[in-house]
């Protein structure tokens, strides 16, 4: 027991994680035979799984509010899902369950344990860094060194070891794996360049972070230090998992009090079922999953099996087709089918614009709303000009659902440059890319203007920060006609002065919500939110 509490003790003083309350909930956890389980909640598609998460969590949160709750999802599903638990519990459940994908919870946990300032390997980074390795070892490479290797290729090999490493595809292995194959032939090439390749990216970013690898972190953090043993997780809407979203499933099955599993399938096990069927790869998950958790002895509970017929279909032909496709022992509807149509067309161009007629009769002539409406592309990409113009073309209010990097956003980038100015000590590239978002009232003619005085005189740091006038061109013994001093110390105090009284006006102890208070009231006086 001494030995166990001096664990409990060094975590917490380490970590500095909610000290008192984290010892004594593990020390009662400790004396009183502390247990973990796990169980499935599973159901075909529609069958409610993840609606029962929700109940679950309001019910377990409303008879023990003490205790954490997580809900982990996959990334795209994370707005939804934390609207749709305020829905169902209020705004007391949704505020207090940690709702996060897996990456986000190793960003949360570093969080926590204050790592914040890591030497990351970014995208840019990481492609300079294989075209560096690629020239270096040229000579040695026995297909991919005779040839000139441009940017397409670089970006595909950063995207095949992003994929090695969330398949637990080491270098080492793709060692082992020579010796099986023939020398001369081009796999064996091949498999050779791209181990050489790697295992020297692997070289080259020691003492850095690779994002790559913070689920294989996040793994090995939790089973070292034993985190969120007084959490009950649920884990909703994955299809699959990777490796190394696997490491971190079976280290939250071993600390854990419950994992609660959510499975799209009729059944978690069966010895008959082949690849290609329906459910074929949710069982193998499951099954996988279980054969880890007899093995680790944790406790598997009764699972929750979901019957209900599939609330999202209200025609009897989408629960019949729900049902049977890719059923290998699929039935055939015997009815008139009414609401399925299937339609051919030439190309994608005239295929979007029936689409946008049909959805035209619908909205006019039955009554429907344009926010009841879906358009499913199996590659958005190719789709998206076409939906843009046509769309557009028919006044069909629209959104599409794709990714955009969130940097590219002038408040993103107006904002980041606004802390670096500080944390830089006005640094002149910081102040310049803010002025240069386009959102503030500052024209950029006189932008330009301030900026070749800057790069001409070498204006840097507390020369910004100092109320004090720019007198470099009178100090000249010859004289410059270039700029107007007075106009430049005009422009560059209207410029600094409201960031200047804004990081005055923030007190070192500053609350996080009283900052963010008065970075919006910064913002709006700027005329950035005008």
């Amino acid at each position: 027991m001494l030995q166990s509490n001096i664990i409990v003790y060094e975590i917490a003083v380490r970590y500095n994680i909610h000290d008192i309350i984290f010892m004594e909930t593990m020390n009662q956890k400790i004396k009183s035979g502390y247990k973990v389980s796990y169980r499935f909640i599973y159901g075909r598609n529609g069958s409610g799984k993840s609606r029962t998460c929700y109940q679950q969590i309001y019910e377990s949160r409303q008879n023990n509010p003490k205790q954490n709750y997580m809900l982990i999802i996959p990334e795209q599903f994370s707005f939804q899902s934390e609207m749709d638990l305020l829905a169902v519990g209020g705004e007391k459940t949704a505020a207090n369950v940690l709702v996060c994908s897996f990456k986000r919870l190793s960003f949360w946990v570093k969080n926590k344990y204050g790592i914040v300032n890591e030497k990351q390997v970014n995208k840019a980074g990481k492609n300079l860094m294989l075209t560096d390795i690629i020239q270096k070892n040229k000579d040695q490479l026995h297909l991919y060194g005779g040839i000139e290797q441009g940017a397409s290729f670089v970006n595909r090999l950063s995207s095949l070891i992003s994929e090695f490493k969330r398949y637990g595809v080491s270098s080492e292995k793709m060692k082992e794996s020579l010796s099986a194959l023939d020398q001369n032939g081009s796999t064996y090439k091949k498999v050779h360049d791209l181990t050489l390749l790697f295992s020297e990216y692997q070289q080259t970013i020691t003492g850095l972070t690779d994002p790559d690898d913070s689920l294989y972190w996040l793994a090995k953090t939790i089973q070292e230090d034993g985190l969120f043993t007084d959490y009950e997780i649920w884990i909703d809407r994955f299809d699959g998992f990777t490796p190394c979203e696997y490491e971190v499933i079976l280290q939250l099955m071993k600390n854990a009090i419950r994992v609660n599993i959510t499975a799209c399938t009729d059944r978690l096990s069966d010895e008959r079922a082949v690849p290609g069927e329906l459910f074929y790869p949710v069982i193998q998950t499951c099954e996988k999953i279980m054969a880890f958790g007899d093995g680790q002895k944790i406790h598997r509970e009764k699972p929750i099996k979901l019957t209900d017929s599939p609330r999202k279909f209200t025609t009897q032909e989408l629960v019949h087709l729900e049902q049977n496709l890719f059923n290998s022992s699929a039935k055939i509807y015997e009815n008139q089918v009414d609401n399925i149509k299937l339609n051919i067309y030439e190309n994608s161009y005239e295929e979007i614009s029936q689409a946008a007629g049909q959805i035209t009769r619908l909205v006019r002539d039955e009554g429907y709303k344009y926010g009841e409406i879906s358009v499913v592309c199996s590659d958005m990409e190719n789709y998206e000009s076409y939906i843009r113009s046509i769309f557009t073309q028919y006044r069909i209010p629209f959104f599409i659902d794709m990714k955009k990097d969130i940097n590219n956003n002038p408040l993103i980038v107006f904002v980041n440059a606004l802390l670096r100015i500080q944390i830089n000590r006005y640094r002149s590239e910081d102040i310049f890319v803010l002025l240069k978002t386009g959102l503030t009232d500052t024209p950029m003619e006189e932008i330009d203007l301030l900026e070749n005085y800057v790069l001409k005189f070498g204006i840097q740091g507390s020369l910004w920060n100092e109320e004090i006038e720019w007198n470099y061109i009178k100090e000249q013994s010859e004289p410059n006609t270039l700029y107007d001093e007075d106009d430049i110390n005009f422009i560059k105090n209207a410029v600094i002065e409201e960031i200047r009284e804004f990081f005055r006006g923030i007190p070192k102890t500053t609350e996080p919500k009283d900052f963010f208070s008065k970075l919006y009231d910064f913002l709006e006086q700027y005329g950035v939110l005008g």
